[in-house]
């Protein structure tokens, strides 16, 4: 049972003094990263309808700090104390930033530990966003980042659109057998998608062109997979999105649009309960009143300039998707990284954990895309094993020096795809993975975030104040 503590620090696993610091954002847009911290990386899960807690045995904390954001302003515990106040990606990223620059005042042994910005989903934004921030002159310097880790990413609005069309066609989603009669033809609806809207090529085609038609065709098919029966965020998972609406908005935001659903099945009654009982609301905030506490209370682009200046600058980045995932599909992830142009280093290879296929790895200089097999839009949640792999692969960078290969570019003609088969023996990439056995007064003029530190056994509750 872990302990709440304002002042305290407990040390991490192993060395908490030269971990390093990883700050973790959840998605949603507007979603809680306590979510994240009790259902896929914290040390504990909440039990059955909030009861208690047990513990992870893929923890991230057995190799790095956790830093964990209530944000952007008014999700969660953190509040909104300007009525007036614009709620974007891009005060979103000033007071990301503002309140990782408290925390590092407030604890500044830790400016010497590397910094990784980690995340999943509408954290493609958030963090692409804060690292933009991080090289403007008025902060260049005062804080170092050595890495990005981002799950089913959200990167670019265009590729979350056309990507998951020919993902359902694939999947089965699409009626071959429907058909559209012209004065030319009768042949099926998706063909005559495919020819009138993509120059009779699917897999590189934007559907939402302007044409009445494709318009028409493309919004069909995403309703169908985003509000049909079938669980958005991990095809397999047997459960269904009926009922998460009510259960996740904040009434601090309901004036925002957001994606919704991203959670797996029932977790979110327990963790909701959880965080509801006021026995742990008075030990997180004993000067403060019981209050409602929700799992989620769109500001769509794309970052592909933000991710090269952090490329281009050093910093490292790792993008993994699930596989299974209909809301943000690997299919954005593979094409963002292809169409940033850096030159593939280490061809797409499969990986093992504990014997197990984790997923296909390449490599595009300093970034790393990951599929993971088998997960949907939590991986470490679903496939907790691979992705705490995934994390001390990343951090201590053995990924690179595990794959030798002469050729960087992969020739898909026949003779190289039996080079490879030849090849196969001494290239195949196996690899096994066990499990390990604040405080500050409140101003009303000043918009605030809830930050927690999770270290191991404990919490510690700081309160960051952020004037925007």
């Amino acid at each position: 049972m872990p302990v709440f503590f304002k002042r305290k620090f407990v040390e991490s696993q192993s060395n908490s003094l030269t971990d390093p610091v990883l700050l973790w954002l959840t998605g949603g847009p507007g979603c809680s990263g306590l979510f994240a911290l009790f259902t896929e990386i914290g040390p504990y899960f909440i039990a059955e309808n909030g009861s208690g807690l047990v513990k992870n045995p893929y923890a991230w904390s057995q190799v790095v700090n956790l830093l964990v954001f209530e944000s952007p302003i008014g999700v969660g515990f953190s509040d909104v104390l300007k009525e007036d106040l614009i709620l974007d990606d891009n005060t979103t990223a000033i007071g990301h930033l503002e309140a990782l620059l408290d925390f590092y005042q407030q604890f500044p042994q830790y400016k010497k530990n590397d910094l990784y910005l980690a995340g999943e989903s509408y954290a493609g934004m958030y963090i692409p966003f804060l690292v933009e921030k991080l090289f403007n002159d008025e902060y260049n310097g005062k804080i170092k980042v050595k890495g990005i880790i981002v799950g089913n990413a959200f990167v670019d609005v265009d590729l979350w659109l056309s990507t998951i069309i020919p993902f359902a066609y694939y999947h089965g989603f699409v009626d071959e057998s429907a058909f559209v009669t012209s004065s030319n033809s009768h042949c099926s609806l998706w063909r005559n998608a495919v020819k009138a809207c993509c120059n009779d090529s699917s897999l590189d085609c934007y559907f939402d062109n302007g044409h009445q038609f494709c318009e028409y065709f493309a919004t069909a098919v995403r309703e169908d997979v985003w509000n049909g029966p079938m669980y958005r965020y991990s095809m397999y998972a047997g459960c269904s999105d009926e009922d998460l609406i009510p259960k996740q908005q904040s009434k601090k935001r309901r004036s925002l649009k957001f994606v919704t659903g991203w959670l797996i099945c029932n977790a979110i009654d327990a963790v909701t309960a959880y965080f509801n009982r006021e026995d742990i609301q008075q030990a997180m905030f004993p000067d403060r009143n019981h209050t409602r506490w929700y799992a989620c209370s769109r500001h769509y682009g794309n970052v592909h300039q933000q991710l090269q200046l952090a490329l281009d600058n050093g910093i490292l980045v790792l993008m993994y998707y699930g596989n299974t995932d209909l809301m943000c599909n690997f299919l954005i992830g593979e094409k963002f990284a292809y169409r940033l142009g850096y030159k593939v280093t280490l061809p797409k290879r499969s990986f093992f954990v504990a014997d197990k296929l984790g997923g296909f790895k390449t490599r595009y200089g300093n970034l790393e895309l990951v599929v993971v097999q088998g997960a949907g839009h939590m991986v470490p949640s679903e496939r907790p094993e691979v992705a705490l792999h995934l994390l001390k692969d990343f951090i201590n960078q053995t990924f690179a020096t595990t794959y030798i290969k002469t050729n960087n570019v992969i020739d898909w003609n026949k003779e190289s795809w039996l080079k490879r088969k030849l090849d196969a023996a001494d290239n195949r990439f196996v690899e096994a993975t066990t499990p390990g056995s604040a405080s500050g007064s409140r101003s009303d003029d000043n918009t605030y975030l809830w930050l927690f530190l999770l270290v191991t056994d404990a919490v510690i509750w700081i309160e960051l104040f952020v004037d925007l």
